[in-house]
C-alpha cells in the first residue's frame, strides 16, 4: 500500500513537473544554438585573419554545398579560400579546387534559424565583415521550432523567448533576446 502511495505521488510530480521541463528543454535548444552560431562566426572572423584569407559562412543542409536560403535550421558551414580576382562572398561547393571547409555545425534539436538574406557572410584579412552597401550588416533570429512542419516558423513565447544576433559592419556580434510575438524572420537590414 505505501508503494501504491508514493508511485501516485511521484506521477502526480512528472505530470506537474513536465510542462516547465519541456519549456527549459526548448530555451536550452535555442541559446545552445546561438552559442554555436556565434562561436562559429568568431571563429571564421579569427581563422580569416590568422590564414590571411576569405573565411566565409553559409547556410547548408549536407555540409557539401551552401544553400540559397536563408534559414540556417538545418545546419552552416564555415570555409576558407584565398583573397584574389574572385573575390569576396563565393559559395562553397565540395570539390572545388582552393576551398578548404573548416567546420560543418547541425544545431541539436528543433530549432528555427533565420537570416536576413541569403548571402554568403564573408570575413577579410582584418577580420572586417565584407559589407556592400546593399548590405551592410547581417542578422539572424533563432526561435524554438512551432508545431508545423516549416522549417522557417517558430515562436517567440515568455516561456521559451527567441534570440536575435547582429553582425556589424565591422564584423562586430551584438545579441539581444526577442519579444513575445516577435517573428522568427529578421527584417532585411
Amino acid at each position: 500500500m505505501e508503494w501504491l502511495v508514493v508511485l501516485a505521488v511521484l506521477a502526480i510530480l512528472a505530470i506537474v513537473a513536465a510542462p516547465a521541463f519541456r519549456g527549459l528543454w526548448r530555451r536550452h535548444q535555442v541559446q545552445t544554438a546561438t552559442e554555436s552560431l556565434w562561436a562559429d562566426l568568431t571563429y571564421a572572423r579569427h581563422e580569416a585573419v590568422q590564414r590571411g584569407m576569405f573565411v566565409s559562412l553559409c547556410p547548408s543542409k549536407t555540409g557539401l554545398a551552401c544553400t540559397d536560403q536563408v534559414a540556417y535550421g538545418g545546419g552552416w558551414i564555415v570555409y576558407a579560400y584565398p583573397a584574389g580576382g574572385m573575390g569576396a562572398n563565393r559559395a562553397y561547393a565540395s570539390g572545388v579546387s582552393g576551398f578548404d571547409r573548416l567546420r560543418y555545425t547541425v544545431p541539436s534539436g528543433r530549432v528555427v534559424a533565420n537570416a536576413t538574406d541569403p548571402g554568403v557572410v564573408t570575413f577579410g584579412q582584418q577580420g572586417q565583415f565584407k559589407s556592400t552597401s546593399e548590405r551592410p550588416g547581417v542578422t539572424w533570429r533563432l526561435c524554438a521550432a512551432s508545431g508545423a512542419d516549416d522549417a522557417m516558423q517558430g515562436e517567440v513565447t515568455s516561456d521559451v523567448p527567441g534570440i536575435e544576433l547582429v553582425l556589424g559592419g565591422s564584423g562586430s556580434l551584438q545579441q539581444q533576446r526577442l519579444s513575445v510575438g516577435d517573428s522568427c524572420l529578421p527584417s532585411p537590414r
